[in-house]
Protein backbone atom coordinates (compact mmCIF):
# COMPACT_ATOMS: atom_id res chain seq x y z
CA UNK A 1 0.00 0.00 0.00
CA UNK A 2 1.23 3.26 -0.93
CA UNK A 3 -0.84 5.51 1.04
CA UNK A 4 -3.87 5.86 2.62
CA UNK A 5 -6.26 9.68 2.53
CA UNK A 6 -9.67 10.62 4.22
CA UNK A 7 -12.38 12.98 3.35
CA UNK A 8 -14.26 14.62 5.17
CA UNK A 9 -17.56 14.29 3.18
CA UNK A 10 -19.64 11.39 2.17
CA UNK A 11 -18.40 12.03 -1.25
CA UNK A 12 -14.92 12.27 -2.51
CA UNK A 13 -15.15 16.21 -3.51
CA UNK A 14 -14.42 17.25 0.38
CA UNK A 15 -10.81 17.64 1.74
CA UNK A 16 -8.67 15.31 1.47
CA UNK A 17 -5.84 14.47 4.37
CA UNK A 18 -3.13 12.13 3.73
CA UNK A 19 -2.57 9.62 6.86
CA UNK A 20 0.93 9.80 7.83
CA UNK A 21 2.49 5.86 7.70
CA UNK A 22 3.43 4.80 10.99
CA UNK A 23 4.26 1.12 12.80
CA UNK A 24 1.50 -0.84 14.58
CA UNK A 25 3.23 -0.30 17.65
CA UNK A 26 2.81 2.96 17.70
CA UNK A 27 -0.85 2.70 16.39
CA UNK A 28 -1.60 0.62 19.33
CA UNK A 29 0.02 3.13 21.74
CA UNK A 30 -1.39 5.88 20.23
CA UNK A 31 -5.22 3.75 20.74
CA UNK A 32 -4.38 3.11 24.17
CA UNK A 33 -5.84 6.14 25.73
CA UNK A 34 -8.80 5.75 23.77
CA UNK A 35 -9.08 9.10 21.56
CA UNK A 36 -11.82 9.86 18.78
CA UNK A 37 -11.60 11.67 15.88
CA UNK A 38 -10.16 12.28 12.43
CA UNK A 39 -7.51 9.31 11.54
CA UNK A 40 -4.22 10.79 11.31
CA UNK A 41 -1.94 7.79 11.06
CA UNK A 42 -2.22 4.12 9.62
CA UNK A 43 -0.45 0.96 10.05
CA UNK A 44 -0.50 -2.24 7.71
CA UNK A 45 -1.66 -5.11 10.89
CA UNK A 46 -0.98 -7.87 7.62
CA UNK A 47 -1.19 -8.18 4.14
CA UNK A 48 -4.79 -7.46 4.12
CA UNK A 49 -5.60 -5.08 7.53
CA UNK A 50 -5.07 -1.58 8.27
CA UNK A 51 -5.48 0.05 11.16
CA UNK A 52 -6.19 3.74 12.45
CA UNK A 53 -5.31 6.25 14.97
CA UNK A 54 -6.99 7.91 16.72
CA UNK A 55 -10.07 5.51 16.18
CA UNK A 56 -12.77 6.96 13.68
CA UNK A 57 -15.68 8.84 15.21
CA UNK A 58 -17.86 9.23 12.39
CA UNK A 59 -18.01 7.41 9.00
CA UNK A 60 -15.23 8.54 6.85
CA UNK A 61 -14.80 8.08 2.89
CA UNK A 62 -10.99 6.41 2.91
CA UNK A 63 -9.10 6.21 -0.44
CA UNK A 64 -6.32 3.49 -0.51
CA UNK A 65 -3.69 4.15 -2.88
CA UNK A 66 -1.67 0.61 -3.84
CA UNK A 67 0.49 -1.76 -6.14
CA UNK A 68 -0.97 -4.68 -7.28
CA UNK A 69 0.57 -7.74 -8.70
CA UNK A 70 1.00 -7.96 -12.49
CA UNK A 71 -1.15 -9.68 -14.68
CA UNK A 72 1.51 -13.20 -15.85
CA UNK A 73 3.13 -12.94 -18.92
CA UNK A 74 1.60 -14.43 -21.56
CA UNK A 75 1.94 -14.64 -25.71
CA UNK A 76 -1.59 -12.09 -25.29
CA UNK A 77 -1.26 -9.66 -23.36
CA UNK A 78 1.62 -7.26 -22.63
CA UNK A 79 3.28 -6.86 -19.21
CA UNK A 80 4.66 -3.85 -17.12
CA UNK A 81 7.63 -5.98 -17.14
CA UNK A 82 7.89 -6.90 -21.09
CA UNK A 83 6.67 -3.24 -22.31
CA UNK A 84 9.35 -1.27 -19.41
CA UNK A 85 11.73 -3.52 -18.49
CA UNK A 86 12.25 -5.69 -21.80
CA UNK A 87 16.42 -5.87 -20.93
CA UNK A 88 15.56 -7.26 -17.34
CA UNK A 89 13.07 -9.85 -19.54
CA UNK A 90 15.34 -10.48 -22.51
CA UNK A 91 19.12 -11.27 -20.34
CA UNK A 92 16.51 -13.33 -17.64
CA UNK A 93 15.66 -15.55 -20.57
CA UNK A 94 18.84 -15.57 -22.12
CA UNK A 95 20.86 -16.40 -18.89
CA UNK A 96 17.92 -19.28 -18.32
CA UNK A 97 18.68 -20.30 -22.29
CA UNK A 98 22.62 -20.32 -21.65
CA UNK A 99 22.22 -22.75 -18.38
CA UNK A 100 20.00 -25.43 -19.96
CA UNK A 101 21.81 -25.36 -23.17
CA UNK A 102 25.21 -25.91 -21.65
CA UNK A 103 26.70 -22.67 -24.12
CA UNK A 104 30.02 -20.88 -23.87
CA UNK A 105 30.29 -20.11 -19.90
CA UNK A 106 31.75 -16.94 -20.84
CA UNK A 107 28.28 -15.97 -22.18
CA UNK A 108 26.13 -17.24 -19.44
CA UNK A 109 28.03 -14.90 -16.93
CA UNK A 110 27.50 -12.19 -19.40
CA UNK A 111 24.11 -12.21 -19.59
CA UNK A 112 23.83 -13.37 -15.61
CA UNK A 113 25.45 -10.11 -14.67
CA UNK A 114 23.60 -8.16 -17.40
CA UNK A 115 20.34 -9.57 -15.55
CA UNK A 116 21.62 -9.19 -12.33
CA UNK A 117 22.42 -5.68 -13.03
CA UNK A 118 18.66 -5.18 -14.48
CA UNK A 119 17.02 -6.67 -11.32
CA UNK A 120 18.80 -4.73 -8.94
CA UNK A 121 17.67 -1.26 -11.35
CA UNK A 122 14.17 -2.27 -11.50
CA UNK A 123 13.94 -3.68 -7.58
CA UNK A 124 15.18 0.43 -6.68
CA UNK A 125 12.54 1.54 -8.89
CA UNK A 126 9.87 -0.30 -7.40
CA UNK A 127 10.93 0.29 -4.00
CA UNK A 128 10.12 4.12 -4.10
CA UNK A 129 13.78 5.32 -4.37
CA UNK A 130 14.17 8.24 -2.33
CA UNK A 131 10.60 8.25 -1.62
CA UNK A 132 10.51 6.04 1.66
CA UNK A 133 11.77 6.69 5.26
CA UNK A 134 15.04 4.87 5.63
CA UNK A 135 13.33 2.77 8.38
CA UNK A 136 9.86 2.53 7.66
CA UNK A 137 8.45 -0.52 9.68
CA UNK A 138 11.62 -1.02 11.28
CA UNK A 139 12.96 -2.48 7.80
CA UNK A 140 16.28 -0.93 6.69
CA UNK A 141 15.91 0.27 2.97
CA UNK A 142 19.03 0.13 0.63
CA UNK A 143 21.27 2.85 0.84
CA UNK A 144 21.22 5.18 -2.28
CA UNK A 145 24.17 6.95 -3.36
CA UNK A 146 23.34 10.45 -4.02
CA UNK A 147 25.60 12.94 -5.62
CA UNK A 148 25.43 16.73 -3.88
CA UNK A 149 24.12 19.33 -6.01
Amino acid sequence: MRSMQTFNTTNATGNRTFLEKRDVSFITEYNSSGETGLPKYYAMWDDFTAVVAPTPDNTYLVQINFVIDPPHFTSTNNTFIAQYQDALLLYGVLEQAFSYLKGPMDMYNLYKSKYDSSIEAFALQQMGRRRRGEYDEGVPRIKVPSPSP
